[in-house]
């Protein structure tokens, strides 16, 4: 996803603004500008594509579509669809793919209300009466500037609590599968347990992680294994099925892929030292 860095990018210059209402459907056009546009979604859906993603404008979302970049509808609009809509040029822009820095070509808003004034003070500054057109100009870019900083101030806070509220959830996950890991649980056990789809439980975790919520289980368990194998005379069977593994065989592999040895081998090696320092 295509960033616009306005930290580190040159002066926003408004060209124009306005409000699209649509009463039936229609297809947004297709086409490659010049310049920067920001929608923002209010009634309906408008579905299109940018730079090869797709993204469905609704209300409390936004796109900004990037100048040099080809955009258009895949679908005709649903409902009454209404977005608000500017066109600007940024001098010198810094278009990064990096994330977390700049505006991202979509995203979701807080509020509408907000961007609903905003919006309805630059058009009245663009069309409204001026004393001479430069001043016009001047106040049109000021609230061009505003918007988009309001956007990205938004967008961070956005990014911010969803990346603390996904290290919460980890972290109790991390927790569940601790508390969790003789039992017979997966994925999906987990991500039931915490209201998520699994493949978006996974997904989240191995962004945070490294890992699948799967090869992390594994892990726990084999750090309880190799404590079990220093800390008792249970059989090397015995000791997989009480960390969790109904298998004996895929125990004894998956301990050997983790540690270089068998779990019998790690017994032999460790047990006195382990003893002599505890």
């Amino acid at each position: 996803m295509l960033r616009l860095d306005l930290l580190r990018g040159g002066r926003v210059r408004f060209a124009s603004s306005g409000k699209f209402v649509s009463m039936r459907s229609s297809v947004h056009p297709h086409r490659v500008l010049d310049q920067f546009v920001l929608l923002i979604g209010i009634d309906g859906k408008s579905r299109i594509r940018h730079d090869g993603r797709e993204y469905v404008l609704e209300e409390g979302s936004y796109l900004l579509l990037f100048a040099g970049k080809k955009h258009g509808g895949i679908a005709p609009t649903e409902g009454k669809q209404s977005h608000f809509w500017c066109h600007f040029w940024v001098d010198s822009p810094v278009v990064t793919e990096e994330e977390g820095s700049g505006i991202a070509e979509y995203g979701r808003l807080p509020s509408n209300d907000k961007y609903r004034l905003l919006f309805s003070q630059l058009i009245d500054a663009e069309y409204g009466k001026y004393a001479d057109e430069a001043v016009r100009r001047r106040v049109c870019d000021a609230y061009t500037e505003i918007i988009l900083g309001e956007l990205l101030s938004d967008t961070s806070l956005l990014l911010r609590e969803e990346t603390d509220k996904g290290k919460r959830l980890i972290a109790n996950v991390k927790e569940w599968l601790r508390l969790h890991y003789r039992e017979t649980i997966d994925l999906e056990s987990a991500a039931r347990a915490f209201g998520y789809h699994p493949d978006y439980l996974n997904s989240i975790f191995r962004k945070e992680t490294g890992k699948t919520v799967c090869v992390y289980l594994r892990g726990v368990r084999i750090e309880k294994a190799k404590k079990l194998l220093l800390d008792t005379d249970l059989r090397v069977k015995e000791i997989a099925a009480a960390v969790g593994f109904r298998d004996e065989h895929y125990f004894m592999r998956a301990f050997h892929n983790a540690e270089g040895v068998t779990a019998t081998e790690f017994r032999n090696t460790y047990f006195h030292l382990h003893h002599n320092t505890d």
